[in-house]
């Protein structure tokens, strides 16, 4: 839950107006740059995460990531966030979810906020972990039902479908006892892309186990599916081409 925590900084809450946005941005950004703790890299992660979120939420704060003064290494993890501004606003309804997004997002990386629609899909899939998450993280996202499955991903393309598949994923492993309880879920659901879901919690565990990697890289070669297995690997090589514990990008460099 460490990263829930990370995220409900109130000094990340916002609302910000766009040089305060963009300062706070390159802050985190130079933090993760110049430490050398895999720990504070991840911390900066997350804390850009939900700096996304709190920028776009607001309405009137000129609130659009696509603005050439931002980073770009930081645009990848910021769009996760505005996915999840969009998933408070519309509560799962695509067109508005959509109209959300493209109001705010920068074109080119969109799909990044994708990501977390299948994570907060996931969440409020089941009303304990959605208790829990919104107690630890002191969310303001609001309690709603959540559409089926199938109801809610037939409306997106293959493409989008396979990014919102790695969200949950990454939720899979946070609401799991253990990770192969995390995997078995994927494999079993016929149609979640359960390599893409893999991915997700491959990420989503290097993240948490940063101080053991010689362990975590050596995961996955016992996963009997395949599509899971090759998923899993590309997780976390993911993980390793974006730099000593971040991802979504290569972000501090």
């Amino acid at each position: 839950m460490r990263p829930l925590m990370v995220i409900a900084n109130r000094r990340l809450r916002g609302p910000f107006d766009q040089p305060t946005f963009i300062h706070a941005a390159r802050t985190l950004q130079e933090t993760a740059l110049s430490s050398d703790s895999i720990k504070e890299k991840t911390v900066a992660l997350w804390q850009m995460e939900r700096l996304g979120f709190a920028h776009s939420r607001f309405e009137g704060v000129g609130n659009i990531l696509s603005d050439p003064a931002i980073p770009r290494e930081v645009l990848p993890i910021a769009h996760v966030g505005l996915g999840a501004a969009a998933m408070e606003v519309s509560q799962f309804a695509r067109d508005k979810a959509l109209t959300f997004l493209d109001e705010r997002a920068h074109p080119a990386y969109r799909m990044f906020a994708l990501e977390m629609l299948g994570c907060l899909w996931a969440v409020h899939e089941q009303a304990p972990f959605r208790l829990m998450f919104q107690l630890v993280s002191r969310s303001k996202i609001r309690s709603f039902e959540v559409p089926a499955w199938d109801a809610f991903t037939e409306q997106f393309t293959r493409e989008e479908q396979r990014v919102i598949a790695h969200g949950v994923g990454r939720t899979l492993y946070f609401r799991s006892f253990s990770l192969g309880a995390a995997l078995d879920e994927a494999i079993s659901r016929s149609s979640l892309d359960s390599g893409a879901a893999a991915q997700g919690i491959a990420f989503a565990y290097s993240l948490v186990n940063y101080n053991d990697m010689a362990k975590t890289l050596g995961l996955g070669g016992e996963i009997e599916n395949g599509e899971a297995r090759q998923g899993f690997s590309n997780g976390l090589v993911m993980r390793l081409r974006s730099g000593n514990g971040t991802s979504h990008g290569s972000w501090i460099h």
